[in-house]
Formats: structure tokens, sequence, C-alpha cells
């Protein structure tokens, strides 16, 4: 068997980089980013091995993924910007079945992350338990209704990573609004892009949401520049205080969208491209149908 074209959503898989470097020639590959690669920042820090890693053809989020991919030196022939495919189909599926999001439905979506290994950053978990501490907090003291979003369906399995870091009552917190995983009604998709603003450390959905012109605020208080937000302005804070995180939600809500993006430093579409909700998957088929010649 000779396949015209081989597609992968699995975009830092070493083995699919592998053979496309060996087949290059003679049979066309695609890359679909799957998230935003963090963990390929962490591997240049420790070692030279990400610099192995090669791409035939890259459907990429948008000009940050060139920029860095470039940084850290993996070989790239072909970059095309794309936008995110399950945000993309998130939105077909809203079209579809004729659903109305709600904006506001939720006060806060905060995001339940898997903290990554990080080998030069001492207790690498905790600036992801602080988030989720200060946001726990702010709901609290603002009576408001927020919205847990983790990867994993059982929620038992997040708290696992935080068990020496929240109390009881911030536990029950999570446990009572927390939104079970349903990739079939893309239920990560649905909190996001009902809720206010989206808080988190590194989770892809934060790109996705600002890309769309919507509010979020990334965390950083790890003390490392790993976990640096793309864009800088009210979206991003890397001052632990709880004191001076309340004041940055409060100013995020209170203003509209408008003045919002107006204080970041570069145009939301930075981290993914989006000219409309349902783009990457239009591109992707077209790149598809344009491989296998029948465009």
């Amino acid at each position: 068997m000779k396949p015209k074209l081989v597609i992968s959503h699995i975009d830092n898989s070493k083995k699919f980089s592998e053979i496309s470097s060996i087949l290059n020639e003679n049979i066309k590959f695609i890359t679909i980013q799957n998230a935003a690669r963090y963990d390929l920042i962490i591997e240049k820090e420790n070692s030279s091995k990400v610099d192995e890693l090669y791409i035939q053809n890259f459907c990429c989020f948008g000009d940050y993924e060139i920029e860095l991919y470039k940084l850290l030196n993996i070989k790239v022939d072909n970059f095309i910007k794309i936008g995110s495919i399950r945000k993309s189909n998130f939105f077909d599926y809203v079209k579809r079945k004729k659903i109305l999001l709600n904006k506001n439905l939720y006060n806060l979506g905060i995001m339940l992350e898997a903290p990554l290994a990080v080998p030069n950053v001492k207790n690498n978990t905790d600036h992801f338990a602080m988030t989720l501490k200060y946001s726990i907090k702010y709901s609290i003291e603002k009576n408001l209704k927020p919205i847990f979003i983790g990867k994993f369906e059982n929620v038992k399995k997040h708290l696992e990573f935080f068990k020496d870091y929240l109390d009881k009552s911030e536990t029950e917190i999570i446990e009572k609004n927390f939104i079970t995983r349903d990739n079939a009604v893309f239920s990560s998709y649905m909190a996001c892009f009902q809720s206010e603003v989206l808080i988190g450390v590194a989770s892809t959905l934060l790109r996705e949401k600002i890309s769309s012109g919507e509010k979020i605020l990334c965390c950083n208080f790890s003390g490392s520049d790993i976990w640096d937000f793309p864009i800088q302005g009210l979206c991003f804070t890397k001052e632990k205080n709880y004191e001076l995180f309340k004041n940055r939600v409060d100013q995020i809500r209170k203003i509209s969208s408008s003045e919002y993006l107006s204080s970041l430093n570069k145009k939301c579409d930075y981290v993914l491209c989006d000219e409309s909700d349902n783009t990457a998957l239009q591109k992707l088929n077209n790149l598809m149908d344009k491989a296998l010649n029948i465009a």
C-alpha cells in the first residue's frame, strides 16, 4: 500500500516525525497541532532532543507557533496556519445542533490542569494549585457561579494532584461545580465559551477562548518563564498575591471586551488564528482535497 496522504493529530509524536522524515519524498504528511506545546519548551530547556523533530507540513495554531518552532530549532518544511481543529469542530457542532450559547452562564470558568513535570522548577504543582485557590476564594467572596473544567472524566483524578494543597471546603466546591467531560457533546468547550472569564495556567482552551475575542486570565506563579502566556496585558499575571489577583479579575470583569482586547500587546489571534469560528475545519478539508487531487 502506498498512501498519497498521511495525517496525524499527535503533533509531538517522535515516531511520526521519524517516519515522515524517511518517506518525505514519496508521501505527503500533514501534522495537525493538538495542543499548546509547553512540553517542547520544557524538553528544550533540559535536552537537545527536540532538535531532532521533523515536520513536513505543519497545520499550526498561528504566528506564535511559527516563531516558537523556529526558536526551538525544529525543522518544519511548511507552516500552514489553520487554528484549532477541536475549536472548529465545536462551533460546527453548535451550528448543526442549533445551540444558542449563553456567554455569561458561568461567572468564572476555572481550569483543572494536570501539572507537567519541570526538572529545574521546584514545587511545580504549587502554582497550578495557587491559581485554583485564588479562583475559589474569589468566587466565594464575590458570590459567583464557577465551573471547573478538566481533561479527565473523573474529578477525583484531578484532585489527586492537589491533595496536599486544597482543604476540604475547596475540594467540595470543585466537586460540586465540576463539569464531567463528555467529548461527544464538547462539554469542556461548552463550559469555556459560556463563561464570562476563563482562568488557568497552560490549558489550550485559554488560547482558543482569547482568539475568539473573549476574556481569559492566564496565571504563572511559578517563578519560571516557561509558563508565560505569549500575549501580555490584562490576560496574564505573574504576581503571586491574592489581592492583586482579585483586583485583576475585578478589572477584567468590569470592562468591555473591546477595552480588554485593547490592553493586550498583541492581537488576540497571535496565539491562534481565527478568521471565523469554523475556519480550521474548512482549511484542513481544502488541504486534504488538494493533496488527494480532488479539489
